[in-house]
């Protein structure tokens, strides 16, 4: 039986991101998907600079618009734009982006396998069994990169950590207005509803960081008539959004899970992918730390995520504070002081921790005056 280094399941950014760095390394690497690309996905494709910058190639070939204004509102009435001389966000289509991102991972070296149901996960002191549909397959490394419904996740077990949100999308003809992105909050509970500018069309939406609010099509059918003053809408889509990996501990020593596997989407802005890039880049870079130096990977990997979960932290702090009282939150929001380092943290591709620290000076706008009124 053929044994690679490292078996990768999931080829979205999470999957790539790590098996790009392995083969790069000089590692034999095996990606996985059950789809063949590109395949439909239900994101808003909006790429942060953080992102970006995090990425090993350029994306330039599948952006389809550059933001440089972001329009936020509550319960689509008072509304404030934050504008920005440097991009703030790049638009792609996921579903490009994303076979694109294939493309580049295959073209470094990775050998690429459509895969069907796994149905157990095998780890071994030395090595790793996943057993599929189609034979068992072996490795010293398995990357759990296979969203927010993991297979792997499940298999391997120890999940009481995980949630996941939810997010529902359309698309929308793009004769209304395409410019800039907008945030609506007070849409939807302890969430938003989007519109982002894409080529030909309007990407529309509403996230919510929990399930137990429900995000049915007549409530994005109603959200979109409200907005955009039309009922002409197609191409739905929902997708499960993975959360609470500032629990997970990684117990496992040669099984490690990434990106929404891993529940790293960020609660309060409902962004997953830069999270999946760095984690699976950490990934990469634990499992070579043991393969060259013999330093137990799962230590790294616990050492590479320590600023993840600070964020995951900070960001689920943030978002009970925002969505309990949305009236002070976003005065706050929308107060020239923190619209302003907003726009710079956009501009700076910078994470939550790192703009707290930077700007820390606005720290007393971030929690709720005494009197539940904002400071603002």
């Amino acid at each position: 039986m053929q044994a690679w280094d490292v078996i990768v399941v999931g080829a979205g950014p999470a999957g790539c991101a790590a098996a790009y760095d392995l083969t790069t390394s000089g590692k034999s690497v095996l990606l996985l998907d059950r789809c063949k690309f590109p395949r439909p996905k239900a994101c808003a494709g909006g790429v942060t600079i953080k992102a970006v910058r995090a990425l090993r190639y350029s994306i330039m070939p599948v952006v389809v618009a550059t933001v440089y204004r972001i329009q936020v509102s509550k319960n689509l009435e008072h509304s404030v734009k934050l504008n920005s001389s440097k991009p703030m966000c790049l638009m792609t289509v996921r579903e490009d982006l994303d076979a694109f991102c294939l493309r580049q991972t295959i073209g470094a070296g990775a050998e690429f396998r459509r895969i069907g149901q796994i149905q157990e996960v095998r780890e071994l002191p030395d090595k790793v069994v996943l057993c599929a549909s189609e034979g068992d397959l072996e490795a010293r490394f398995l990357v759990g990169a296979d969203g927010a419904n993991s297979q792997v996740r499940r298999l391997m077990g120890d999940a009481a950590w995980f949630h996941a949100g939810f997010a529902l999308e359309a698309q929308v003809a793009s004769s209304h207005d395409a410019s800039g992105m907008h945030l609506d909050f007070g849409v939807v509970r302890d969430g938003y509803g989007w519109v982002f500018p894409k080529d030909g069309h309007l990407n529309v939406g509403l996230y919510s960081e929990s399930q137990q609010h429900r995000i049915t099509r007549s409530t994005l059918a109603e959200y979109i008539q409200k907005k955009l003053g039309t009922h002409k809408f197609d191409c739905v889509i929902g997708q499960y959004l993975g959360m609470g990996g500032r629990g997970n501990r990684h117990r496992h020593r040669r099984v490690l899970l990434v990106g929404d596997a891993a529940g790293l989407v960020d609660p309060l802005t409902g962004e997953g992918i830069y999270h999946a890039i760095v984690s699976g880049q950490a990934a990469a870079r634990a499992i070579n730390s043991e393969l060259t130096d013999g330093v137990p990977a799962v230590e790294t990997f616990q050492t590479e995520l320590r600023e993840v979960r600070v964020d995951l932290g900070l960001s689920k702090r943030a978002t009970k504070r925002f969505y309990e009282n949305l009236d002070w939150g976003y005065a706050a929001l929308t107060s020239p002081l923190v619209r302003s380092v907003a726009v710079h943290t956009y501009q700076q591709g910078l994470n939550f921790g790192r703009a707290l620290k930077r700007y820390s000076f606005i720290t007393p706008y971030l929690s709720p005056a005494r009197n539940g009124r904002s400071r603002c």
